[in-house]
């Protein structure tokens, strides 16, 4: 049986005449035409070429050959083997689009990647309960099972599984109010005539969010002024009515739709690896597998809406229709 290839449904069809003893009952129960089982059990014995059952004209039954003693046990576990298959798939499914998951961020990504899409989440999935929890920094030591945290890597590798979700790079970004107000920004050097805004931690106000190394990248800005926020909303407020310099990566303006104007597009600040956290408790579940791809599948679509590509590769956990993979 090494030269030819049975198919699943063919497989299917010797089962049901060998156990049934009858070409009309095995289209009966599989609610087939009784042509479409005839013209597979000749495609059968044809690939083969081997009798395998014999028809009595009279009463209609059928009679298994010895051919079809030897070769059709071998065709029963082909589609048996399928069925089989076919019920972990069932099962996968269902565990996959039910249960509880937490998604844990800063108000930036959540609000960003995430806000345009949950509503449809939950109304696809109503048997997933998700739940929302914002932090106001990229750490987090405190993740449930359960949680998936979307933040900075942390070295927890025996922990957690880590999925890189996208690299942001800060630059340099004013309102309209404030250019008009202030000394002109033509080169670094004219940084120390500008106040820059920047994010702090409302638990820690000398942890800083948006770590722009001004003062390393020169050494000509080094009396900047400086004003210290504590919360993401506040300071892009701010950033809009005039107040200062906002250090932020390009795809947070866009996503969070700030009227803001680029400055000095030479000068780039520090780069922040985000990643996608899972407790590798959670990680091998059909549920987070399903979820995390949600979560890239939707950054993907956050960035495609403002002209930005990933700048991270991710392979898709859970896959859209297991029984063909």
């Amino acid at each position: 049986m090494s030269d030819f290839s049975i198919s699943t449904f063919e497989s299917k069809i010797a089962f049901h005449i060998k156990n049934l003893a009858s070409i009309d009952k095995t289209a009966q129960q599989l609610k087939l035409p009784k042509t479409t089982v005839t013209t597979a059990l000749n495609r059968i014995e044809k690939k083969i070429g081997k009798k395998l059952f014999i028809r009595k004209q009279r009463t209609g039954n059928i009679e298994i050959t010895q051919d079809g003693v030897d070769i059709v046990p071998k065709l029963e576990q082909i589609y048996l083997i399928s069925e089989s298959i076919k019920e972990s798939d069932e099962t996968w499914n269902t565990n996959a689009k039910s249960g509880n998951v937490i998604l844990t961020s800063t108000q930036t990504i959540l609000e960003g990647f995430f806000s345009k899409d949950i509503v449809k989440f939950t109304e696809q999935n109503p048997n997933i309960q998700m739940a929302l929890c914002q932090l106001d920094k990229y750490d987090h030591p405190a993740q449930q099972i359960n949680e998936i945290f979307i933040g900075k890597w942390d070295g927890q590798s025996d922990k957690y599984e880590y999925y890189p979700f996208h690299v942001f790079e800060q630059k340099l970004w004013v309102s309209e109010k404030y250019l008009k107000k202030s000394p002109p920004l033509r080169n670094l050097k004219d940084l120390k005539n500008h106040r820059f805004l920047f994010q702090q931690s409302v638990y820690n106000l000398s942890e800083s969010l948006t770590p722009l190394s001004i003062k390393q990248l020169t050494h000509e800005a080094q009396d900047i002024e400086s004003f210290n926020i504590a919360g993401p909303r506040l300071i892009d407020v701010l950033a809009k009515e005039g107040l200062g310099i906002m250090p932020a990566a390009e795809e947070t303006v866009k996503l969070s739709n700030l009227k803001l104007t680029r400055v000095l597009p030479h000068f780039t600040g520090d780069k922040t690896e985000i990643y996608v956290r899972v407790d590798k408790r959670f990680s091998n579940s059909p549920l987070a597998n399903y979820f995390v791809d949600w979560i890239f599948e939707t950054r993907d679509k956050a960035l495609a809406s403002i002209g930005i590509p990933p700048n991270t590769r991710y392979t898709k956990l859970y896959p859209e229709n297991p029984e063909k993979n």
